[in-house]
């Protein structure tokens, strides 16, 4: 908790893996998966990624991140970062031809030691994809699938994502959408008092080390743990503080919480606030979930977060 490396379930995570193991499944190739920023789709995938490597067992599963450019894609650029996210020594040498056989070359020598037939493929940050890394994308696909394998990708991205799928339904693009479109799935934080508590169940009940019997609420306020304290407790003071915090102007929209700002609150609470005076943990009154809540960063983001209703 104190590195901000630990990932709890969440009901739209829950989902989300539920519709991925679905589509593969189904054989389907491609699906996008949207949401606004800072409601956890990065930190999802890393979660979907163990439970995937865990319970389906794919031939491989690769995380490629996509970042902003104003130039004209590079093909050379593009394998070296699909090169550099599988972590391969030489992912800057050669030219783009070069680099094209070493990725498919791994590609199929990674399949070639599993025990399945399927590459998955996650791609965050993918409303940054142009239309001929799309292209490139086809080919290594078309490769993959000609040695008797086959790619499933999924595209995270921002709200630009579903618009640029609607662009390329217009534009007759219809390769790029059955190809790595077929489906769509609108993620989503926090929506509800029920997916709170869910959430907060989750620091109840995960446990580090894995196998010991030490979950995160019990490490961070040991005393109110011996005496029956969790977090599930704080459901109904969490949600109402959450709801009032939202200017007049934005109450009339849905209700979301992003995770960054939940899982910032809980750590004050339980970290910040709950280990001070060398160990003894303060009363987890209103006061300080209002207070936990500001010093989030929830208040600032409002303009960002509650436009939710436009996607």
């Amino acid at each position: 908790m104190h590195r901000k490396t630990y990932i709890i379930p969440t009901p739209s995570i829950d989902a989300l893996h539920e519709k991925i193991i679905d589509l593969i499944y189904h054989g389907t190739p491609g699906m996008i998966v949207y949401a606004l920023t800072r409601i956890g789709k990065t930190y999802a995938i890393r979660y979907l990624e163990g439970m995937l490597k865990r319970t389906y067992l794919p031939g491989s599963l690769i995380n490629l991140e996509c970042h902003y450019t104003n130039s004209k894609a590079s093909e050379g650029d593009f394998y070296s970062n699909f090169l550099h996210c599988m972590k391969h020594p030489d992912a800057e040498l050669g030219n783009r031809t070069q680099k094209r056989i070493r990725l498919i070359n791994l590609l199929l020598r990674n399949l070639e030691k599993s025990k399945d037939s399927l590459l998955l493929l996650f791609v965050d940050e993918a409303q940054h994809l142009q239309v001929e890394e799309y292209r490139w994308l086809t080919e290594i696909s078309n490769r993959i699938e000609k040695e008797g394998y086959r790619m499933t990708t999924f595209m995270f991205g921002q709200p630009q994502l579903k618009q640029q799928k609607d662009a390329f339904r217009l534009s007759a693009q219809t390769q790029i959408i059955g190809r790595f479109m077929v489906d769509e799935f609108a993620f989503h934080g926090i929506q509800s008092e029920e997916d709170l508590a869910a959430c907060l169940q989750g620091y109840d009940n995960t446990m580090f080390p894995i196998g010991s019997d030490w979950s995160f609420t019990r490490f961070c306020l040991p005393s109110k743990w011996s005496c029956g304290f969790r977090s599930i407790h704080l459901t109904s003071s969490l949600w109402k503080a959450f709801l009032s915090a939202r200017p007049d102007a934005h109450r009339r929209n849905a209700m979301e919480i992003p995770m960054k700002y939940f899982s910032q609150t809980i750590e004050i609470l339980l970290l910040k606030d709950g280990m001070d005076d060398q160990g003894n943990e303060r009363e987890v009154t209103v006061p300080r979930i209002n207070d936990a809540i500001q010093r989030s960063g929830f208040l600032s983001a409002q303009e960002d977060i509650f436009v939710v209703g436009k996607y």
